[in-house]
């Protein structure tokens, strides 16, 4: 109900004029139209709540920026999927780390060695299992269940973006 204007419009101008008249109408009905008020604010917050987890690439992001002591230099090589899911130039908080976002690179291969760290797909992480160490996870929104007991669904979330660091014994020397 909240993505099209003229419907917002429409749907004011309905609640205003059974507002108005709700002395003249059956009580059901301005009872009928506050309930669909109060359903649609519940169903935005359900909305907001599920959204916050659309974008674990910069949550990702964030966790690298954290994990990795001030004062060091290193190379970073942003996935496409943390590239969609809110990895920005925003968020490139160290003016001495190289950042890339370089398309076009094979997942595993000699070119990907060449960055300390690495935040990819946790689909991906098969091709890196034997040369990087999972140091960080974000998880992402994977879909709503019907829940069995309290609340009648829920969210399930799972690892979408990992950062991973390449091992000390692959370094080059």
């Amino acid at each position: 109900m909240y993505s099209v204007p003229l419907f917002n419009l429409v749907a004011a101008m309905g609640y205003s004029s059974i507002w108005a008249n709700r002395k003249k109408l059956p009580p059901l009905v301005p009872l009928g139209a506050l309930g669909t008020l109060l359903s649609s604010f519940c169903m935005t917050l359900g909305f907001l709540y599920v959204s916050m987890y659309n974008y674990p690439g910069g949550e990702a992001f964030r966790a690298l920026h954290a994990i990795v002591p001030m004062g060091t230099q290193v190379t970073v090589h942003v996935g496409v999927e943390p590239a969609m899911t809110g990895v920005s130039r925003f968020g490139e908080l160290r003016s001495d780390w190289v950042y890339s976002k370089e398309e076009g690179l094979a997942p595993g291969s000699r070119a990907m060695m060449r960055y300390q760290y690495l935040l990819v797909s946790a689909t991906e992480y098969g091709h890196y299992a034997e040369s990087h160490d999972v140091v960080g996870k974000a998880k992402g929104f994977s879909k709503i269940v019907l829940s069995g007991s309290g609340f009648p669904v829920r969210q399930v979330l799972e690892d979408k973006v990992l950062v991973l660091r390449r091992r000390k014994s692959l370094e080059p020397s």
